[in-house]
């Protein structure tokens, strides 16, 4: 992951024995593996308390038999790097995130950690879907800011989207496409360059409409790599032309993606390179 992620203190600091369980402290450790990821200054402090002198949990009853070694590891570690110490913002008292937050006796610790980071526009946070109502959110207001946006990430194997930007440009880097149906439209143009990299030397727009076919579609695809990207625009071309590149498309072993509109196409785009459209079109 790209930008700098601190942690939901729920995360760091088990509420009460039963929340112990080998899973919470597999999470933490799953998480502490990313060398961006940091405790915010609030939950750095109450975690040095929490834990204590030796680095250890106090009880030690709360950590699983056979566990110690490997949780001391990850707490020292983790211990080690505190979060941003910037002013913080005055306000922070009364900062409201639109978003429930589900784990009420670290609501002060999370709020002061966000206050921390008044010289960001927008914060990140490592945290869990049993944190939040509804637990889908990923984008939450924060109100006075700034920062003035809480970006959630819930799951350690998803990029954020610094990390989807450069992949899906590393994706296109290369690549030429071919994109037959409707007219050139420019602002597509320019969005597929914001936010896929795709330059408008690499794209071929063959325009066309159902009562007016594409020139030359079959030899513009027999002359494209293996590699290249093709798309048709299926509300904007007759059936007879869609049928053409897909055998074209089957006979020299690419593959035919389809969209309905131009208005679909940096999803489709973002979609054939791996990348969750929603993560990487966020403003």
């Amino acid at each position: 992951m790209g930008e700098a992620l601190f942690v939901d203190p729920a995360l760091v600091i088990p509420s009460k024995e039963s929340d112990a369980t080998a899973k919470f402290w597999l999470r933490i450790a799953e998480w502490e593996n990313l060398r961006n990821i940091s405790l915010g200054y609030a939950t750095f402090e109450a975690a040095t308390e929490f834990y204590g002198n030796s680095l250890l949990p106090n009880p030690h009853a709360w950590i699983p038999s056979g566990m110690t070694k490997s949780v001391h590891r990850v707490f020292s570690r983790l211990l080690s790097r505190t979060g941003n110490a910037a002013a913080a913002n005055p306000l922070a008292e009364g900062i409201r995130i639109i978003g429930n937050y589900i784990p009420n006796n670290f609501a002060s610790l999370l709020t002061s950690d966000i206050a921390h980071h008044s010289d960001f526009p927008e914060v990140h946070m490592a945290s869990d879907t049993t944190h939040w109502s509804p637990p889908h959110e990923i984008r939450l207001e924060i109100s006075p800011g700034p920062p003035s946006v809480l970006n959630l990430y819930f799951d350690v194997d998803k990029p954020t989207k610094a990390d989807a930007l450069d992949l899906v440009h590393e994706y296109f880097k290369e690549r030429s496409i071919l994109i037959v149906g409707g007219q050139v439209e420019f602002r597509i143009l320019e969005r597929a360059h914001e936010i896929c990299g795709i330059g408008a030397d690499q794209i071929q727009w063959s325009a066309s409409e159902k009562s007016k076919k594409a020139a030359g579609v079959e030899s513009k695809i027999r002359g494209l790599s293996s590699s290249a990207i093709i798309v048709c625009l299926t509300g904007k071309i007759d059936h007879s032309t869609y049928y053409l590149m897909k055998k074209t498309c089957g006979r020299i072993g690419n593959t035919l993606h389809v969209v309905e509109s131009p208005t679909g196409l940096i999803e489709l785009l973002c979609s054939v390179a791996g990348i969750n459209h929603e993560l990487v079109a966020l403003d």
